[in-house]
């Protein structure tokens, strides 16, 4: 006798794919409206890159020590201020607060439903326009069906803009094709890597570190100054900065996501061998790993085409869209496709002359009427 999973069917008005930092805020946004709103996330904790799990702080607009005038205002800025409130309170930052802050959050808007551990795998469309998303639920073991009358890809990686057939690009654009200042004459394969954070702390005494048999052993890196200036404290007072542990950007970072996250786990212990035991970094002579992510960050993967293309040269002439729904002020940050490996920079950084508009057509995608897009796979150039 055969047996299959059990189907669940979930409506609402308003379904968000991805439970990031930009599918919270959609999903919140979309209940205060008066939806009814279903946010499904392929994990158990909420905050994707932002989150105890990555650990990537969602700067933005505001980050110092540039635009020191501006804020990042609306649903960020109310997180931001929860975190504050609670690290004041407790005397110390943590990710532990991060993550409760988010479903405190959610948990208030009485017109959500969070379906964790939900991956979609599927979408039906009918006349251009998207019935359904239907995947797993993992730990439930129950196929689950979302139909809804809109949808917010929030996935990173476009994942149901993909599987709804929505145009992507992926890899460098040459700079004469947007008429961009920066980038090859020819374009270029790849994207920027996936990292897997890890961090530090400083303890009283020295300490040793004797690596696993299946670390991967590194004499030298080719940029030693990433590891000089990367021993530094965090917010919550440990040591990290190792931004710069990327790999995968000569990969398909979605298809290679788990020899990725592999390789990169691997290399976080030799790594760590060599600022330990080389000599060549006495600075740490007493700190020992305290953390290491549990999944990789994601730079760069999808990029969906939508009704307009965002480039370097909009931004940095400060672009007035007729459409604007908000402002960045990170500047434009690059990074190289072989990550740790790359003999040259861990990154570039291209200021901004200071805050620089966003359309809202970036978020939406072309060829399917009722689905919207928040997150990294936004439309625009590498």
């Amino acid at each position: 006798m055969s047996r299959a999973f059990s189907k669940r069917i979930v409506r609402a008005d308003v379904a968000v794919i991805g439970a990031g930092a930009a599918g919270i805020c959609a999903a919140v946004s979309a209940a205060r409206a008066g939806c009814k709103v279903a946010l499904i996330t392929d994990r158990a904790v909420l905050g994707g890159n932002a989150s105890s799990e990555i650990r990537v702080n969602p700067m933005g607009a505001a980050y110092a020590p540039w635009n020191r005038f501006a804020r990042e205002t609306g649903i960020m800025e109310e997180i931001f201020g929860e975190v504050l409130f609670r690290a004041q309170r407790s005397g110390k930052w943590s990710w532990y607060e991060v993550d409760a802050v988010y479903f405190d959050l959610l948990f208030k808007e009485e017109n959500i439903t969070l379906e964790l551990n939900s991956y979609i795998s599927k979408v039906e469309i009918r006349d251009g326009k998207i019935l359904a998303a239907e995947g797993n639920q993992s730990r439930s073991e129950t196929v689950l069906r979302v139909e809804a009358d809109t949808f917010i890809d929030c996935t990173g990686d476009g994942t149901v803009a993909f599987l709804a057939g929505c145009a992507y690009r992926t890899g460098a654009e040459s700079r004469h094709e947007f008429d961009e200042f920066y980038g090859a004459d020819e374009a270029q394969s790849g994207t920027m890597g996936t990292t897997v954070l890890f961090t530090s702390k400083v303890t009283a005494h020295k300490t040793e570190y004797t690596p696993p048999d299946w670390a991967p052993r590194f004499d030298s890196l080719p940029s030693a100054y990433r590891i000089t200036h990367s021993i530094f404290p965090t917010a919550d007072g440990n040591y990290g900065g190792f931004w710069w542990l990327e790999h995968g950007g000569a990969l398909d970072c979605v298809k290679d996501d788990n020899d990725i996250l592999l390789h990169l786990r691997k290399a976080v212990y030799g790594i760590w061998d060599l600022i330990k035991n080389s000599g060549l970094y006495p600075q740490s002579e007493c700190h020992e790993l305290d953390w290491i992510g549990y999944l990789g960050g994601k730079r760069e993967s999808r990029r969906i085409v939508g009704e307009h293309i965002v480039t370097s040269r909009e931004i940095m002439a400060q672009t007035d869209y007729f459409d604007n729904i908000g402002f960045t002020g990170w500047p434009i940050d690059i990074h190289p496709k072989d990550g740790y490996l790359d003999k040259g920079c861990g990154c570039t950084h291209y200021w901004l002359p200071g805050l620089a508009n966003m359309p809202a057509r970036m978020l939406i995608p072309k060829g399917v009427d009722n689905l919207l897009m928040a997150g990294r796979h936004v439309s625009a150039t590498h």
